[in-house]
């Protein structure tokens, strides 16, 4: 015996039947005493939808998946599916309020550190939305947007992930550029709600906002391979209080004019490594709060001497009494050696007929060698 089902939705008081599944029942009867009869079921899996957004988009229903809107697609989609958006202008407050993947013009073309070749742009002249009201939008992917302006909130942002009622979990910023979002005070290109964990921002480029990025306390953030630059409302790239399992890495943090990441009660395993730091008012500053050991080894600091501030040489600055930032990068080769601090360099000349009766030698005595033999810094001059 086969029964089929259809299940019904509601959206905007009309009625739309979707057949999304098929759900088999089959009995079979087993020769044993009683004559009892066991059920087996097995229901497939529903199969994603996926619907598109462009300037001339149609009906935006079941039977047309061709919307004009974003949240026009948000709104008729269901959990699981794709919308791709064409290239053009949408000026929209986009509420992410179901799990999904959306698509911009360029995704999958970094707009970060290491750059691709981007087409034309998916611009959304306001911002993105993820509110924690809607559980069901954990695991949505942003991918391939230039997003201005800010959605229309006290503060403003680009990205907010979660809201007043908490964070939302396992959202994907990546390959968008965020730029604009500039008043009022304390806006922020993305921000990230307490609790929101296990957050993945790649391939960014996060410029000439208010702040870069804020995180609140939070545990498992990806922040990788990013161009944050230029974000001087406040003059912050990243902020972040409370993160436990923070990794940075692969980022340019740049020209932010109060300082490039600023750490307020660091969790344990906060890492941070080749990154560049350059041209910020500091590189890194520690607020107040607890500070456990932090991982900042293997960045550029601007300088192959290294950090100044709590570091010995003329980089970007490093304010923090428990950032572990030695050894670090010598040149801005993100995937240079780390090998900082250089030792001295030492030029052999070879001598002949010069003994130590004539020879005035000045300098100290190096490390001794595993084989016993020495090394020693210094000039000499025949007499």
């Amino acid at each position: 015996m086969r029964l089929r089902y259809s299940k019904y939705s509601l959206n905007k008081g009309v009625q739309k039947i979707k057949t999304r599944a098929a759900l088999v029942l089959s009995a079979l009867a087993l020769a044993v005493g009683g004559g009892g009869l066991p059920l087996f079921l097995s229901q497939t899996a529903y199969a994603a939808e996926t619907w598109n957004v462009s300037s001339s988009g149609g009906t935006c229903t079941t039977s047309d998946h061709s919307c004009s809107t974003i949240q026009s697609a948000i709104n008729a989609a269901s959990s699981g599916d794709t919308i791709n958006v064409a290239a053009g202008t949408y000026t929209e407050q986009v509420l992410v309020n179901k799990q999904l993947t959306i698509n911009g013009a360029n995704v999958g073309i970094s707009a970060g550190a290491t750059l691709g070749s981007r087409v034309t742009e998916s611009i959304v002249t306001g911002g993105f939305s993820i509110p924690a009201t809607a559980s069901t939008a954990a695991g949505t992917v942003i991918d391939g947007f230039t997003v201005q302006g800010g959605f229309l909130a006290s503060p403003a942002f680009g990205f907010r992930v979660g809201d007043s009622s908490g964070g939302v979990s396992n959202v994907t910023i990546q390959n968008n550029i965020i730029e604009n979002v500039t008043s009022p005070t304390q806006s922020n290109g993305i921000e990230v709600v307490a609790g929101s964990n296990n957050l993945t921002i790649k391939n960014n480029n996060i410029n000439n906002n208010y702040r870069g990025i804020y995180l609140n306390p939070s545990d498992g953030i990806t922040i990788e391979g990013n161009v944050i630059d230029s974000n001087n409302g406040v003059g912050v790239g990243i902020g972040s209080s409370g993160q436990s399992n923070l990794t940075i890495s692969g980022n340019i943090i740049s020209n932010n004019n109060v300082e490039g990441w600023g750490i307020d009660t660091a969790g344990t395993n906060v890492v941070a490594n080749f990154n560049s730091f350059v041209g910020n008012g500091a590189g890194a500053d520690w607020y107040g709060g607890t500070d456990n050991t932090i991982n900042a080894t293997c960045n550029w600091w601007g300088s192959a001497s290294g950090p100044s501030g709590s570091g010995p040489g003329t980089g970007n600055s490093v304010n923090s009494p428990n950032m572990i930032f030695s050894p670090w990068l010598t040149t801005s080769n993100l995937a240079g050696p780390c090998n900082g601090p250089l030792l001295p360099s030492v030029t052999t000349v070879a001598a002949t007929d010069i003994t130590t009766s004539d020879a005035t030698l000045n300098g100290t005595n190096g490390p001794v060698a595993a084989d016993n033999s020495a090394f020693w810094y210094g000039t000499s001059s025949a007499g």
